[in-house]
């Protein structure tokens, strides 16, 4: 995946300090990288803010284009 997600500098975050935002884009990465057949994603954009709804929309499409 080529995707910047915006997450570098959280690397050594505690997850209970990460925003919604990343959190969402955290999950929807760790589906990817099992390699995940089917996703199944409950509302991925709910609450998001315009960037980080772009970098989620841009992440499903690249896995489904695959």
């Amino acid at each position: 995946m080529g995707i910047d997600l915006g997450l570098g500098d959280k690397g050594k975050q505690y997850p209970s300090l990460l925003s919604e935002g990343e959190k969402k884009r955290v999950d929807i990465v760790r589906a990817l990288a099992r390699g995940t057949p089917i996703l199944i994603a409950d509302e991925p954009l709910s609450n998001l803010d315009e960037a980080a709804g772009d970098i989620v929309k841009e992440m499903l499409n690249e896995h489904t284009h695959r």
